[in-house]
């Protein structure tokens, strides 16, 4: 294989400036972004067993271990957070890599006593390979975070603080040739979903290896629904792209109507021995821009109930905050709702429950330069001083690839109140080789050419309530009770229902005389008429038929017991259990007594 990577799967990432002979401390220098930092991606933990990759308990990997414990000591210019972690004998010959969630400005990294990287942002998640500076057994790890930085600039939406961790920190291990990174790009046509797929390969050896990497889609009940396999040969201390392209049939979209998500499951083989076993939650769905501005989700207009949204620290309170901005959607008419980020991006579990609840994210990098003024002269705002181009790109590109997987990401932001000017042109550009399909936009640029053109909420047409109320948007009919014949009606906009119609004949108030189920499908904004058989019934007595209709439920992990979208897909384990019912038609025929 050819050491490429196609332009959907290209990871672009801005050069990095360093100084030869740095005059001032990095840290207060806006062209020295970072050292023996890692290219941004995706959460990708190992796990030894498939078993352990599927079932994605956090904290379940034994090749991820969590730092919790801390010193903190202060002085007049940083803050410096003290850990110790420990290297196992069974990561010896793997690759040791510290994940640093969130800080609050520029850091640098100690191990063992020795300097061994440095971020000039804290926003977004940073890793650093930390191999070649920690040993076996004990090891000291030291955070020190800078009080006076030059990232502060860049952020001046956020409040002045005292230096600290804010996120997660981890040590995660991965064998020596590695997936670094996935790139998962969906599409629905009609009702069969469409999979691209990049898995990024990087090598830490010192000679070439034949890899093979397999992979399978699972649906919310774990059955395989398609899968596939290639061999790659991977140079030393090099990295390419394996890409799979898949047409499955029968999936369901992931929509706010039904946040539907399949698991996807990926491991490598090397001489017989399979190295390493990951997951990812994907949705299908078609998320477009018209060019009349109108965003498009499966060809329907989308019209989002928009609204900022600052993700609180605790992890507790953003739960139940995304769950009320659930709930008020579902209530509302239409049940799309899009939350726009303010400040530094979240925490993965943010985006796990905005998959799992539907509701629509759009990323905006941590840019906001309003202190510096309008001004593009020298001296004026960093949004047009070439001196700040590799910080913005890397702000911008990082929020871009730890996100781009999640269904619920619809756009991507630039930043906001930053003026305008090169360094948001060039990143609107950079943005643009990587993305194909989700808007990229910049509402604070002035209208210039840097941001598309979406519509503002109230520009799209009104949905009908019928047709947007979660809660009634699947009817049943009785056409003819004593043919057995029923009309299903979908009223959604976007998405199929698939499930059972459970049907029995009932002889005076409790005699069941027959009864069964048959498969229904029907697309959205259609009806089916399905018959149910009529048997085992005798002339002149009088019978009830009862019908309910039942589906899956779509998965979500996060769905509170008493959200709508429960009640209407339960399972349905066995026929007429009042738990699972969703909609009862009963009618009597014949003309005999009860």
């Amino acid at each position: 294989m050819k050491n490429t990577v196609s332009a959907l799967f290209a990871i672009l990432i801005p050069a990095i400036a360093i100084p030869a002979a740095a005059q001032i401390p990095r840290h207060l220098d806006p062209t020295v972004v970072a050292v023996n930092k890692e290219l941004p991606r995706g959460e990708a933990v190992s796990h030894d067993s498939k078993a352990d990759a599927v079932g994605r308990t956090p904290g379940a990997s034994k090749y991820l271990q969590p730092l919790t414990e801390w010193t903190r000591t202060e002085s007049a210019d940083a803050v410096r957070y003290r850990t110790r972690f420990r290297v196992p004998f069974g990561w010896i010959d793997r690759r040791q890599f510290l994940c640093v969630g969130r800080t609050s400005g520029s850091f640098d990294v100690m191990v063992n006593g020795a300097p061994a990287a440095y971020s000039q942002t804290g926003s977004t998640p940073g890793e650093f390979d930390i191999t070649d500076a920690s040993k076996e057994g004990a090891n000291e790890l030291e955070i020190v975070i800078w009080n006076d930085l030059v990232s502060a600039r860049l952020e001046n939406n956020r409040p002045a603080v005292p230096p600290r961790l804010e996120g997660e920190v981890y040590i995660v291990s991965q064998p020596r040739v590695r997936v670094r990174d996935v790139a998962v790009s969906t599409r629905m046509e009609e009702s069969s979903g469409l999979l691209e797929l990049g898995v990024i390969l990087k090598s830490h050896l010192l000679n070439p290896h034949d890899y093979t990497v397999f992979w399978e889609l699972l649906n919310p009940a774990g059955e395989i629904v398609a899968e596939g396999r290639k061999d790659a040969r991977l140079e030393m201390r090099r990295e390419d792209t394996v890409t799979f392209f898949a047409n499955i049939p029968r999936i369901v979209p992931w929509s706010h109507e039904e946040p539907r998500l399949y698991t996807l499951f990926i491991k490598t083989q090397n001489e017989g021995r399979f190295r390493e076993y990951l997951s990812f939650r994907v949705g299908f769905r078609n998320l477009g821009l018209d060019d009349d501005g109108t965003m498009t989700l499966n060809g329907m207009p989308l019209e989002l109930d928009m609204r900022e949204f600052v993700p609180p620290g605790d992890a507790a309170e953003m739960r139940e905050a995304l769950m009320g901005i659930h709930r008020e959607a579902m209530a509302g008419n239409g049940g799309a709702a899009g939350v726009m980020l303010r400040g530094a991006p979240p925490s993965r579990e943010f985006y796990a429950l905005c998959d799992s609840l539907g509701i629509y994210v759009v990323g905006r990098a941590d840019i906001d330069t309003r202190a510096a003024g309008e001004s593009r002269t020298v001296g004026g705002n960093p949004s047009n001083d070439p001196a700040w181009k590799a910080a913005y790109l890397d702000r911008v590109l990082a929020m871009y690839h730890t996100s781009k997987n999640h269904p619920s990401v619809s756009m991507f932001s630039l930043g906001s109140e930053a003026a305008n000017g090169y360094n948001l042109y060039e990143s609107y550009l950079a943005l643009k080789r990587l993305e194909r399909h989700r808007p990229v936009i910049y509402t604070d640029g002035g209208g210039e050419w840097n941001s598309d053109l979406v519509l503002a909420a109230g520009d799209y047409p009104t949905l009908s309530a019928a047709a947007a109320s979660s809660a009634g948007w699947l009817t049943l009919e009785a056409i003819d009770v004593a043919a057995g014949r029923f009309r299903l009606s979908n009223l959604r906009r976007i998405t199929p229902f698939t499930g059972e119609a459970a049907y029995r004949i009932v002889a005076g108030r409790r005699n069941v005389v027959s009864g069964g189920s048959l498969p229904v499908e029907v697309m959205p904004g259609e009806s089916v008429e399905f018959t149910v058989p009529v048997s085992g019934v005798r002339e002149g007595k009088a019978y009830t038929v009862a019908v309910e209709i039942a589906g899956e439920n779509p998965a979500g992990d996060y769905l509170p017991d008493d959200d709508p979208n429960l009640k209407i897909f339960r399972r349905l384990d066995r026929p007429l259990d009042p738990a699972n019912r969703a909609v009862v038609v009963a009618g009597e025929f014949g003309s005999g007594e009860r």
